[in-house]
């Protein structure tokens, strides 16, 4: 069994976490055929563009839901929570994204005071947010990882256009989901930890660390959407765990 490091530093989101685990070796082929066990492989598409910088193997991953997908795109939190349950994926993969989208949804229905059924991912995108937990959640299996540790995460400040308002940063339910954890933001502006990204970190991070190691068996890089430059990579790493 195997430790996952997340450095916060950078803030984390759905696609940056499976970015990163795709530069330590997830297979992109391997997913997209997991993904299809539960949406229809003509109804979206896997973007990914990877680069050396220093020697490090950054990744960018991005989704895209394809014409045939909008009317799945606009279903509901139950409706994406049933076609979790009734899909053929591999039970572990669905234990944790049913664990990540669970997390997601009932801190929605908090932020907005609104039912769970009421809830759905409009200027979100469902099919971007099944495919983020279910890539996190694989990368999780494929890489046996068993504890997840993390840092103080950055969250960014500023303001988010979510429509036709502008939200506050950290937006409330990345507010919610992180109340358990340490947070800040440096100078930057921007959302640099998304509401995906912190159900991720409420549902598997049980240690945080003020200094995380400094080398690990495995690394990788991760780019979060719109932001390409090498120096906002989300680093992840893998050390065997110790036992005490």
């Amino acid at each position: 069994m195997k430790s996952l490091y997340i450095n916060g530093s950078n803030g984390i989101s759905g696609n940056s976490l499976v970015g990163a685990f795709i530069s330590l070796g997830l297979d992109v082929e391997f997913l997209r055929r997991e993904i299809a066990k539960l949406l229809e492989p003509d109804t979206f598409r896997l973007i990914t563009h990877r680069r050396a910088s220093y020697g490090k193997s950054l990744v960018y991953f991005d989704t895209e839901t394809l014409s045939k997908g909008k009317s799945t795109d606009r279903i509901s939190a139950p409706e994406a929570m049933e076609l979790v349950h009734r899909s053929k994926m591999d039970p572990e993969v669905k234990n944790s994204t049913e664990m990540i989208l669970n997390k997601l949804f009932e801190s929605k229905a908090k932020a907005h005071e609104i039912a769970i059924q009421d809830v759905r991912f409009i200027y979100e995108g469902m099919n971007d947010t099944l495919i983020d937990t279910i890539g996190v959640s694989l990368g999780m299996k494929v890489f046996n990882i068993e504890k997840v540790v993390i840092n103080k995460v950055n969250t960014g400040q500023g303001e988010i256009n979510i429509g036709n308002h502008k939200m506050q940063i950290p937006a409330p339910m990345t507010k919610i989901l992180l109340a358990n954890h340490t947070t800040y933001h440096d100078e930057r502006i921007g959302e640099l930890t998304t509401p995906t990204g912190a159900s991720i970190v409420a549902s598997f991070a049980d240690t945080t660390l003020e200094v995380l190691p400094e080398e690990y068996l495995f690394s990788g890089y991760g780019l979060p959407t719109g932001k390409r430059h090498d120096d906002q990579a989300l680093q992840i790493g893998i050390n065997h765990r110790i036992e005490k």
